[in-house]
């Protein structure tokens, strides 16, 4: 079932959707067997969009941005959003500040953006900041709540929700003490 075919089945209108026929969605394929993974393979393009795509897409930015109240990403590297694509979210930003939380595996290529809130896993914080910042002698919970406010800094956004698998996640909001949830 496609997106658009989704969205519609709920009543959603998908009038706004960018779609380019010539390109497979990624789709993720997990063999397991008794709850455990033992293959998983993708399936789709992750290259970038080709230009008349990313045009479009840069065309409905532009229209819909200064309309809309906040504004969701979700980039895990599959060549939709490209340099151009985020280059233009940021000038938008400028012109038109709204509320953008970010969730991808490249948040370093957000941080000119003026991010609201950035949802980081354990892994992609330790990339960005090194691991031997979050994996302190007093444990990965302890080493990250001292490294919060470089987080935010790294990533120049309000807000951190840094998510740590069997450790819960831990919240860093500027001017505030880290929120452990379990």
């Amino acid at each position: 079932l496609c997106l658009r075919a989704a969205l519609e089945q709920r009543g959603v209108g998908a009038d706004e959707l960018v779609a380019d026929p010539a390109r497979a969605t990624l789709a993720k394929c997990r063999l397991s067997a008794a709850a455990h993974l033992l293959l998983r393979y993708d399936q789709g393009d992750t290259a970038p969009v080709e230009a008349a795509v990313e045009r479009r897409l840069i065309a409905r930015l532009q229209d819909l941005f200064p309309r809309c109240d906040a504004v969701v990403i979700s980039d895990y590297g599959y060549g939709v959003l490209t340099p151009a694509v985020i280059d233009t979210i940021e000038t938008l930003n400028a012109a038109f500040p709204r509320v953008v939380v970010a969730d991808s595996k490249r948040l370093r290529a957000y941080s000119r953006v003026g991010l609201t809130a950035v949802k980081p896993n354990y892994d992609e914080a330790s990339h960005l900041l090194g691991p031997r910042r979050l994996d302190g002698p007093a444990g990965r919970v302890a080493a990250a709540q001292e490294q919060g406010a470089r987080l935010l800094e790294a990533l120049n956004t309000r807000i951190a929700c840094l998510t740590m698998d069997r450790d819960g996640a831990l919240t860093f909001e500027r001017g505030a003490m880290p929120y452990r949830t379990y």
